[in-house]
């Protein structure tokens, strides 16, 4: 009876090592295949930006909704621009036609998962910078007639971070006909 039973344990040990292995075969599987690629690309991005800050985000993932192909991503940039010690980034996405338009976006990461902070949408003649801890952005200022090549003026407008969000600081004009 002993020798039953003994043999009967090594069974059973066995049928519980085959259950795990299939276990984990499942499971690697399923990580490799998931439900779709899209899905498989949004929880790579949500995992390598929560393992490794707002740098390791995939940042094709947060260029919104424009159509491509009319849209594409232009720069990433970043800084920390809040002030908690993480960077944040600022994508930028250039659309087709001849005011060249520019949305912007700022994300940061929140619970592990980048989170947009800030938007700014059609900036005509659009461009970004970063100076220190602002973000400037210059924009074409049309006059009546302006073709959409070429505003008559142009504007900066200095954005810094205050309380929650981003607000504008200052905003500088160029004179129509003088390039800025």
């Amino acid at each position: 009876m002993s020798d039953w039973l003994q043999n009967h344990q090594k069974s059973a040990t066995a049928v519980v090592i085959l259950a795990a292995a299939g276990v984990v075969l499942f499971l690697f599987i399923l990580s490799r295949h998931g439900s779709s690629p899209a899905a498989s690309a949004a929880y790579k991005a949500q995992t390598d930006a929560a393992s490794a800050g707002i740098r390791q985000a995939d940042v094709t993932m947060l260029t919104g909704d424009e159509p491509a192909p009319s849209w594409r991503l232009e720069n990433v940039l970043y800084l920390d621009i809040n002030g908690d010690g993480s960077q944040e980034a600022v994508v930028l996405v250039r659309g087709d036609g001849d005011n060249r338009p520019l949305d912007w976006r700022i994300y940061g990461m929140k619970d592990g998962l980048p989170v947009q902070l800030f938007e700014r949408t059609r900036v005509a003649q659009g461009d970004l910078s970063i100076k220190g801890s602002m973000v400037v952005e210059g924009e074409g200022v049309y006059a009546a007639g302006d073709r959409d090549c070429c505003p008559s003026s142009a504007k900066r407008t200095y954005y810094v971070w205050k309380g929650n969000g981003l607000v504008v600081s200052r905003i500088e004009a160029t004179p129509p006909g003088i390039t800025p």
